[in-house]
């Protein structure tokens, strides 16, 4: 949780090439989808959405592909757990496209990995398309979501 006396509902936290973050107005978010069932989800939004897990009922984990970062220049996907089970969300690629993970840029080898696993109910992850077909990670709970490469 980051309080600064800035933050509010409708914020978003964004951050500039040095890292210094700031709230400001999510009016770049153009839809919000619910998923309350399933083990599989397919990201099919074109433009910046919010994808919610909310199964609370759930035993398994929940694996979503992400579109084709070719497909969707610039789109930028948050991904939320909100289960209180503690179940794992997979965000996965699409074909040959990697995720460019913020740790693994800044200490690991760079090179992508193919998914990435978030853990645990209120964590976030955000994402967004380079429009070829690489996913950079913009805000990555660390700690809370994983690499698997």
């Amino acid at each position: 949780k980051i309080v600064d006396g800035t933050e509010g509902a409708g914020k978003v936290l964004t951050s500039d090439a040095d890292g210094l973050a700031t709230w400001e107005d999510a009016g770049g978010v153009a839809g919000f989808t619910t998923i309350s069932s399933g083990t599989t989800h397919t990201a099919v939004a074109t433009s910046n959405h919010v994808y919610r897990w909310d199964d609370d009922d759930a035993a398994a984990e929940l694996t979503l592909t992400l579109p084709a970062a070719s497909s969707v220049p610039g789109v930028m996907f948050t991904f939320l757990i909100k289960d209180s089970n503690s179940n794992q969300m997979i965000v996965e690629r699409a074909g040959s496209d990697l995720i460019y993970d913020d740790y693994d840029l800044a200490y690991g080898s760079g090179d992508g990995i193919t998914s990435i696993t978030g853990v645990y109910y209120n964590y976030t992850l955000t994402l967004v398309s380079d429009g070829v077909s690489g996913w950079f990670t913009i805000h990555n709970y660390e700690g809370y979501w994983y690499e698997y490469t």
